[in-house]
């Protein structure tokens, strides 16, 4: 995996500032998700981003309810980039996960109240 996303034969002729194309920001997208995925080892495996001790939610001891945000977070987030990608190849896969078939299961999961990963409504959190 590249370290970093390089804009290969930019058009600066199209896009006057950075050069990029339909195209670059299609495999721009699909590096980062391919970065984000790289914590994600199995399709039921709800996606995070790595956790950074005293600067980062949820802190030690924190109710579960913080955790499932933490995931909600991070999976609509990583959807800004997958749903179009899923428009344009609804057979996207990212290592051996196919994107619309793991958003389809974790959106579910997260809007479906009593499941473990469900995010809480509004009027359930403390005051």
């Amino acid at each position: 995996m590249k370290r970093i996303f390089e804009v290969e034969n930019p058009d600066f002729t199209r896009s006057p500032f950075t050069g990029m194309t339909k195209e670059h920001y299609i495999g721009c997208a699909r590096y980062i998700l391919e970065r984000a995925f790289s914590h994600v080892r199995s399709m039921e495996e709800p996606i995070t981003f790595p956790l950074v001790p005293g600067k980062t939610y949820p802190q030690p001891g924190a109710p579960a309810w913080r955790y499932r945000s933490l995931e909600f977070e991070a999976l609509e987030r990583t959807f800004t980039l997958a749903g179009p990608l899923i428009h344009l190849d609804p057979e996207t896969m990212i290592g051996n996960i196919k994107l619309r078939d793991y958003y389809h299961l974790h959106l579910y999961n997260a809007l479906t109240p009593g499941h473990p990963n469900s995010i809480p409504l509004p009027g359930d959190l403390p005051i």
